[in-house]
């Protein structure tokens, strides 16, 4: 019994194919805007780094006359942030992941210990950033003071004013 496929069958086909279809084009629409943002922040990254460059700089120039080794070491640092910026915008990001490898694959503990700082440093930029309501509390959200039942079995708050540890007379070492 050999028979030809039922319309029905044919709309399920066709449905299937142009959902495949429209799920191509919108993975390529994502991957295309993804792309584009990332171009957009790898610029943006470079152009801070200029910034940073351009401040240092300047600093090294004021100081010159007071340290000049001081201000030595600020070129040198300028001329890496330079270099830094135009690896930045001259390189792919499969370049810079391949290189980021090499990175840590011969210096693991200096890679790893980069890793930390930058952490840290992008959590104070982070925390420093955000808004003063996202951060404290609000009068009405402040604890209210606890009372506590006049019983030998509850303990009692210690006085945050006395030295710590606060060790009752009865206990102390003779």
């Amino acid at each position: 019994m050999n028979q030809d496929k039922s319309p029905s069958a044919e709309n399920v086909s066709n449905v299937l194919s142009d959902t495949k279809e429209r799920l191509r084009q919108t993975a390529a629409e994502v991957k295309e805007q993804a792309a584009k943002l990332a171009r957009q922040r790898k610029s943006g990254l470079a152009d801070q780094l200029d910034d940073y460059r351009e401040t240092i700089e300047k600093k090294g120039e004021d100081i010159e006359q007071e340290d000049p080794n001081l201000a030595w070491l600020s070129q040198q640092v300028s001329g890496r942030l330079r270099r830094a910026s135009d690896y930045v915008r001259s390189t792919d990001f499969e370049t810079m992941r391949e290189d980021a490898e090499v990175i840590a694959r011969r210096n693991p503990a200096l890679f790893f210990g980069g890793l930390f700082l930058g952490g840290l440093v992008i959590g104070n930029l982070l925390k420093a950033s955000a808004t003063p309501s996202a951060t404290a509390r609000p009068e009405s959200a402040a604890p209210s003071p606890t009372t506590y039942p006049e019983n030998e079995d509850v303990v009692q708050p210690r006085d945050e004013s006395a030295a710590w540890p606060a060790v009752p007379p009865s206990e102390t070492i003779k």
